[in-house]
């Protein structure tokens, strides 16, 4: 299955974030397999989640495949901060402008 989120997260954060919830110090204890530097794959128990990034102005795209986990997957996603609204650029603006 394939997941697709957006969030305000810069892509390494993502990926640490990733590391913590599916990892060999997660719970589930998959072994991780560092690709590059925007993808991670997560490997163990017959199954696999592999978490691509993606920066695309202020937010960055975040893609999961996985087989056997889409429940964690899905966990894991409600708990990404959404992208940034409009307020977010708003102030971005006028820190800008100061």
């Amino acid at each position: 299955m394939r997941y697709l989120a957006e969030t305000r997260l810069p892509a390494d954060q993502v990926l640490e974030r990733a590391e913590r919830a599916f990892g060999p110090q997660s719970p589930l204890g998959l072994t991780s397999s560092e690709g590059m530097s925007n993808r991670r794959a997560f490997l163990g128990g017959g199954g696999h989640i592999v978490v691509t990034t993606r920066r695309e102005g202020d937010r960055t795209r975040v893609t999961l495949e996985t087989r056997e986990y889409d429940r964690e997957v899905r966990q894991f996603l409600e708990e990404l901060p959404g992208p940034p609204g409009w307020l977010d650029r708003l102030r971005a603006r006028l820190r800008r402008a100061r």
